[in-house]
């Protein structure tokens, strides 16, 4: 299917990430602010126009929240759940970091006095699978030190581990999709629920909201925002070994078809 650039197109990642934590932040914000704001900004009597408000106020606000949430909670998860889930993730990445290093570094195989400009004498994927087994089979449990050189970030090689399994094998596009969309929603669902949380806190109690009923919906936003961060960690590992596992199975099946 052809996208002209008037199109709108949102994926399932979008939703789940952009769309929906959005949309719950501006209900909050809406029934929060209505009374502060309602001589600033008119009320939206157009079902219309509101729903067309709140779509964008949506959208606006996830791609916020969701900035905010990437750095923190990302870097929270290497720190944590990733150091004490075992060396499987980081067995994988090793690989995947040779089979990103070879396709990297294909010019680097140029005969000498070929300017970089000419195309090499070998290419395809039959020279890239090639190099990808020959570093595969050299590994010990440590990658060369230009790989590290290379790719020094943490997950730095899963960028482009994603690329060439999409490129390459479509079918495993779905799983890798709906991982990323789940992770990233509890990702950003974090934030919002902190935020909600917060508000509650100082929310005065009232004859229609009691005391316990405040302190039972700060409760259930804290538990809530601790279960899903958890979630978070746990969906993310599982998507970075998915998405490891299907590099090097490529792989394997181009070295195995050659």
């Amino acid at each position: 299917m052809d996208y002209k650039p008037v199109d709108l197109f949102v994926g399932v990642v979008e939703f789940f990430s952009i769309l929906l934590p959005g949309a719950f932040l501006t209900f909050m914000v809406a029934h929060l602010v209505s009374h502060q704001l309602l001589d600033v900004f008119p009320e939206l009597t157009n079902s219309t126009v509101a729903w067309a408000a709140f779509v964008f106020a949506s959208y606006f606000l996830g791609h916020v929240v969701y900035g905010l949430a990437a750095l923190p909670l990302n870097y929270l998860y290497a720190k944590t759940y990733r150091r004490w889930s075992g060396p499987d993730v980081k067995i994988l990445e090793t690989k995947a970091k040779s089979i990103a290093t070879a396709l990297v570094t294909m010019r680097g195989d140029e005969p000498a006095g070929q300017k970089p400009t000419e195309a090499p004498k070998k290419t395809g994927a039959a020279q890239v699978s090639r190099k990808a087994s020959a570093e595969l089979s050299k590994l010990a449990g440590k990658a060369p030190a230009s790989v590290d050189v290379m790719f020094e970030a943490q997950d730095s090689v899963l960028p482009l581990a994603t690329a060439i399994v999409r490129l390459r094998a479509p079918s495993g596009v779905t799983e890798i999709d709906r991982s990323e969309a789940d992770s990233k929603f509890f990702r950003s669902i974090a934030p919002v629920l902190l935020f909600t949380g917060i508000v509650f806190f100082f929310v005065p109690a009232s004859s229609s909201f009691s005391v316990l009923q405040k302190e039972a919906v700060i409760s259930g936003c804290f538990l809530t925002l601790a279960l899903s961060l958890w979630r978070f960690m746990d969906l993310r590992h599982r998507l970075i070994k998915l998405t490891y596992e299907l590099l090097i199975a490529l792989v394997k099946s181009d070295v195995d078809h050659v």
